[in-house]
């Protein structure tokens, strides 16, 4: 099978150089009795299927246009760098998923005769990077473009870069995907007059004559295995939530901007309070309680600034570590405290001293508050007993304050606190 793959690679690398320079490009079957065309097009099948010595044989043939450095780069003092074409075959035969698949390539470069010419196109410059820009290599990258007939799928190179000359002129019309395996991807959208939908990414455009970059950004995929447990770290069960983000596509320009993104679902924890989401983008997700839970739980927030009854999720890529979202039980006997200065606009202050006691139960507990400004008593999962409790707030440089509060068997209390700044 290998010998006949070599022979029938060779035998389409002769056929190539009996092409025409300018026809040297490929093509594919639109289905409707007309093709659509790789960079450079051409008139060669990019993909083929034939029958050999009782066998069958996948032909692939990829063109490129090569910018050689000997007479200066592209961009730079070479106006022209379509210098030639490389040329690469590759023969498989066998299932992709049959660990006895195989493949073999052969490769030529063409040279036009005469001086370099590459009239009535443009550059088209994809540079592929993950949130860091940090290129992603062999990434794979489909261009589509309706109206130029282009279809093709090739990789980056080892920098995530993609430098295609003879690409046809074209207003914002090509379509860009990319993939690749582990990476969560991303594709472009045309550009829209709707500001309800404002594209992130639009399609890519071509003018005649110049290098026309453009970058895109994907990352590796992350796990969003969600977990909904109270302030002492137990399960609760069958919470029904709403919850998207991840990857930002638009935004909603009607009125404030609104970010719109691709990941969006509801969804029901289990025994566990456990639920879970595979293969997804990094970026924010809001959680929101469904409407039906309202009444029995409240979310402490994380984030100071989530909207109410909002837990913010911050997913990196590649994570696979729990996403908590701690709820508060309204009908269990706590006290929430939330200590900001006294300015206009109150801020959280983070690492106050929350001391909150009683003298005939003997109750006497400090909380430090975290990075929302908030405290939250009992520090166990006993309730706090029905009584009047004394407390006081103390942090660095702000005078201390002091109160009482009421357990009074009604479940959750809410305490706000504000700090006068020491003189």
């Amino acid at each position: 099978r290998r010998l006949g793959a070599v022979a029938l690679a060779n035998q389409q690398m002769e056929m190539i150089r009996g092409v025409v320079y300018d026809d040297i490009g490929t093509k594919s079957p639109d289905g409707g009795g007309g093709f659509l065309y790789g960079i450079p097009p051409g008139e060669i099948l990019e993909d083929e299927t034939v029958t050999e010595s009782g066998g069958e044989y996948d032909i692939h043939t990829f063109v490129q246009y090569v910018d050689d450095p000997f007479d200066g780069e592209g961009g730079g003092t070479d106006v022209i760098p379509a210098d030639y074409k490389a040329v690469r075959v590759t023969v498989s035969w066998g299932d992709d998923d049959d660990e006895a698949y195989r493949s073999v390539s052969v490769f030529g470069t063409f040279a036009q005769d005469g001086m370099e010419q590459i009239s009535g196109t443009g550059i088209l410059s994809i540079n592929v990077m993950d949130r860091g820009g940090v290129g992603v290599p062999q990434a794979t990258v489909r261009i589509e473009n309706a109206t130029t007939g282009t279809d093709l799928t090739t990789s980056t190179d080892t920098d995530g870069h993609l430098f295609l000359p003879g690409a046809p002129p074209s207003d914002q019309e090509y379509e860009i995907t990319v993939s690749k395996s582990g990476y969560y991807g991303a594709h472009t959208y045309p550009p829209s007059s709707d500001p309800a939908f404002e594209p992130e990414d639009e399609h890519a455009a071509v003018v005649e004559g110049f290098v026309n970059p453009f970058s895109i950004v994907m990352d590796v995929d992350a796990d969003l295995p969600i977990r909904t447990v109270d302030p002492f770290c137990n399960p609760v069960s069958d919470i029904d939530f709403d919850m998207e983000g991840g990857r930002r596509i638009a935004s909603d320009n009607t009125g404030d901007p609104v970010p719109i993104y691709d990941f969006s679902a509801s969804g029901t924890t289990d025994g566990d309070g456990e639920a879970g989401y595979g293969d997804q983008s990094y970026g924010p997700y809001f959680f929101t309680l469904d409407a039906s839970e309202t009444a029995a739980y409240e979310i402490l927030l994380r984030h100071s600034d989530a909207e109410a009854g909002t837990e913010i999720l911050e997913v990196d890529p590649g994570n696979t570590d729990e996403l908590d979202v701690v709820l508060l039980d309204l009908t269990f006997d706590s006290a929430l405290f939330t200590v900001t200065d006294d300015e206009t606009e109150p801020a959280p202050i983070e690492g106050a001293s929350v001391r909150l006691y009683e003298t005939v139960s003997g109750y006497d507990e400090t909380v430090t508050t975290d990075t929302r400004g908030q405290a939250f008593f009992p520090i166990s999962d006993t309730a706090l007993p029905v009584a009047t409790y004394s407390y006081e707030v103390s942090a660095t440089d702000f005078d201390t304050e002091t109160g009482t509060v009421s357990i009074d068997g009604t479940g959750l209390r809410k305490e706000a606190v504000s700090l006068t700044p020491s003189t």
